[in-house]
């Protein structure tokens, strides 16, 4: 299994780095993992560009944005409504409410082979870490007789 950090959070950029990604591991299973955390892709200013953004033949995992008290509730981006579009529109999408629940999906699904692409502008409440301990202590557990 392979894991990527990228730090994109703009849409244009989300969009790209997971098309550039599926090229470059053709054939393979994807999870796209977004944290909405940067100033801008917490407001709803680009909600429908994160839809074009995520619309694909894999599966995207979307946290709840970081930290939005400061920001009004129709500013808001809204995770669960991105979800529903890329539903709508066929992609595999999931809500996930915290990072646990990222790495507990990702733990459950992903296969050797496939590809974890994790975006985020911060620090993710420590999915790094967490995740190749999860990941490493599976493969652990897989080798064992």
């Amino acid at each position: 299994m392979s894991l990527i950090e990228d730090f994109a959070h703009h849409p244009t950029a989300v969009k790209v780095t997971i098309e550039s990604i599926a090229e470059r591991f053709k054939g393979h299973r994807l999870f796209n993992v977004f944290e909405p955390r940067s100033a801008t892709s917490r407001r709803k200013i680009f909600q429908q560009d994160y839809m074009t953004a995520f619309t694909g033949d894999w599966d995207v995992l979307i946290a709840k944005p970081f930290n939005q008290a400061s920001i009004t509730e129709e500013d808001r981006f809204s995770s669960d409504q991105l979800v529903d579009d890329l539903k709508t529109r066929g992609t595999r999408a999931h809500l996930m409410n915290d990072v646990s629940s990222i790495i507990d999906y990702i733990d459950h699904e992903a296969k050797p082979g496939d590809v974890v692409l994790i975006m985020s502008n911060g620090g993710f409440d420590g999915i790094y870490g967490k995740l190749i301990s999860r990941l490493n202590a599976r493969a652990s557990r897989l080798s064992q007789p």
